[in-house]
């Protein structure tokens, strides 16, 4: 199946503050969309620029919110999953991959791919929408364009990616924090992996993940976790800690929350307080879909 790259309408409302916004046509399905970060004279921002300049970035599907994420949070997942494959930040390019890059073939991509059309239960999809905020203390940013990487097949949305984020608060250090609020799902969700926040000088000693009582990562320091995810081509990012369910390449691997009463996630931090931070899950929607 061929794929095109078909450039978007701007996105509108590039101020400092505002939120900017478009509407994706609901046509063919969706491997990727890339947003475009320009200043002036057309000159791509740098990591550092779109950082500064780019805050949340959220997709909805029917008004369902699929990503919540941000700007720093996309460009670290590029670079989590694409290091070991040889690929890197762009500057002046925010990837948004619902395919996911790392599997080996296009035929196990696309699995994940947005399909916007009818199916067996499901309706075609509506509206698919991108809001992206311009921080206040925007600089560089002048144009904010969009690219979607999309196939014409006509297919339902099916088995696909979305990534939420989780606000947490925890000021203590060192100490054991016991966090039961992340959500159970649903028998049609699978948790593919968690990244968690450690801002500042904040660290994570050991993590344990437990569901009704049986741990999935049973006191896992973070010199183990390094060595787990690399076993798996993950490249571990300053500034988080993550457990992975996932094997490299394997569609099979992930956690189903079937029947799941339970989540506990027992986080060890050392040397700084957290306080605010955020846990971004990555999970996999419409098991058993086409």
């Amino acid at each position: 199946m061929y794929t095109q790259i078909k450039r978007q309408p701007s996105l509108l409302g590039i101020l400092a503050g505002a939120t900017a916004a478009i509407n994706i046509p609901t046509t063919g399905t969706h491997y990727s969309l890339i947003l475009e970060a320009l200043g002036a004279g057309g000159v791509p921002l740098t990591r550092a620029q779109m950082i500064n300049d780019i805050g949340d970035i959220t997709i909805r599907i029917d008004g369902t919110e699929i990503y919540t994420v941000t700007a720093q949070f996309l460009l670290d997942l590029q670079l989590y999953y694409g290091t070991s494959i040889g690929a890197g930040n762009i500057n002046g390019y925010i990837p948004i991959y619902f395919a996911p890059m790392h599997l080996p073939s296009f035929s196990e991509r696309s699995l994940y791919a947005l399909g916007m059309g009818e199916g067996p239960g499901q309706k075609k999809v509506g509206t698919m929408s991108v809001e992206v905020v311009c921080n206040p203390g925007m600089v560089t940013l002048t144009n904010l364009n969009c690219y979607s990487e999309v196939t014409p097949e006509r297919r339902p949305l099916g088995q696909h990616i979305r990534i939420l984020r989780h606000a947490q608060v925890f000021g203590v250090a060192p100490a054991t924090q016991e966090i039961t609020t992340l959500p159970k799902l649903g028998d049609s969700v699978a948790y593919k992996a968690l990244h968690i926040e450690t801002p500042g000088a904040s660290l994570i000693a050991q993590a344990t993940f437990a569901l009704g009582g049986n741990a999935i990562f049973d006191q896992v320091t973070a010199a183990l976790d390094t060595l787990l995810l690399a076993k798996e081509f993950r490249t571990v990012q300053a500034l988080y800690y993550h457990l992975d369910f996932a094997k490299n390449r394997d569609l099979s691997s992930l956690l189903p929350m079937a029947g799941v009463q339970d989540i506990r996630l027992n986080l060890n931090w050392i040397t700084a307080a957290p306080n605010n931070y955020n846990i971004y899950s990555e999970t996999i929607w419409g098991l058993g879909q086409a």
